[in-house]
């Protein structure tokens, strides 16, 4: 075969694996919702002693098990049974790297979602919104347990960066500290630890309050740290504190709205204030960092909003009488297609009026 040919043969292959993606993603979706993974942690089991324990049909769950052997999820044994391979393991809800958390999350929202990515293209509109009748964030106040995988996917980035969110700035002289959009409170609550002087409150949505009081409570820092409910695009921020953390919060929204953000934490900001915009940065080659165009493209999907080069973050800040003073890289352990994330802290002061 000539070098040419193979070539060729190679992007058939590549193409049709791209293209039948789809079908995997639903496949592990099936399995871990199911909890496959779980009944399988104490050794082989049959399909038809799985189907009675799942509630599943015992001809079609076999059907699916011989898939996700061919996936190396799991093994048949020679007697039919299947045993779960260390891949497998990955999958359980109990596993630490939140690859269950991740399954479910895009099988059940971004697989359905992503039907409307033509129209989107086409048009400009949220795909989410065009398949769900709502925006993902409404849906997810109403779906609590698609919230809590979505807060787990969110709160697994989190950790990931915050060895270096904490080794690139010194929270240590802040007295006050606001996370909007601060989620359940995991980063207020490793910030406080590393600032042991400083108060701070985590803005956002009131249907995580009870879990970020939990934390809060059950890490020690019930007395410094605190929930405030409220919408950052329509309610007022709280006053005048020394830090404002953005954190994977913008790239969420497109600019009009962004802006409004950044603009309502510009009028609760005092003289002294920074805000911290943590954001992975489009590159001048996006492969540099593919990871951004996945993400880019989600937004486009689930939220409208994009991802932005270094110099849009600029302009989008001035636009609030905010001016970057520092730009500090942070390392992520996270990779896509095999190479690092390229994420930075935009450190924000305010415009004098």
């Amino acid at each position: 075969m000539s070098t040419h040919a193979s070539a060729a043969s190679a992007d058939v292959e590549h193409i049709r694996s791209m293209v039948t993606g789809f079908a995997r993603t639903q496949e592990l979706y099936v399995a871990v919702s199911l909890r496959i993974p779980e009944m399988l942690v104490d050794g082989p089991r049959s399909a038809t002693a799985l189907a009675t324990e799942c509630r599943a049909h015992a001809t079609s769950l076999h059907r699916l098990l011989r898939k996700l052997a061919v996936h190396q999820v799991l093994f048949e044994e020679s007697n039919g049974d299947f045993r779960l391979l260390p891949a497998g393991h990955l999958l359980r809800r109990d596993d630490p790297n939140g690859l269950a958390s991740l399954v479910l999350w895009l099988g059940d929202v971004n697989y359905r979602a992503q039907a409307g990515l033509l129209r989107a293209v086409q048009t400009g509109q949220t795909a989410f919104d065009q398949i769900f009748g709502e925006s993902l964030f409404s849906y997810l106040e109403r779906h609590p347990e698609t919230s809590a995988h979505f807060q787990e996917l969110m709160q697994s980035g989190i950790a990931d960066r915050l060895p270096a969110i904490l080794s690139a700035f010194d929270f240590s002289s802040s007295r006050s500290i606001v996370d909007v959009g601060g989620g359940t409170g995991l980063m207020l609550s490793a910030i406080l630890d590393s600032a042991p002087h400083a108060h701070g409150a985590v803005f956002d949505a009131p249907h995580l309050a009870t879990d970020a009081t939990v934390r809060f409570q059950s890490r020690g820092l019930a007395s410094r740290a605190e929930f405030v409910p409220g919408d950052f695009f329509s309610d007022s921020v709280p006053v005048g504190a020394d830090v404002y953390v953005l954190s994977n919060i913008l790239h969420d929204w497109d600019d009009a709205r962004a802006e409004q953000v950044l603009r309502n934490i510009r009028t609760a900001m005092h003289p002294q204030s920074a805000v911290l915009v943590i954001q992975e940065l489009v590159p001048n080659s996006v492969l540099e960092a593919p990871s951004v165009a996945g993400s880019d493209l989600s937004m486009l999907v689930l939220t409208g909003g994009r991802e932005r080069t270094e110099r849009e973050y600029q302009d989008l800040l001035e636009r609030a009488r905010l001016k970057i003073t520092t730009i500090m890289p942070i390392a992520s352990t996270q990779h896509f297609l095999g190479r690092a994330q390229r994420w930075a802290i935009l450190v924000g002061r305010a415009v004098p009026r």
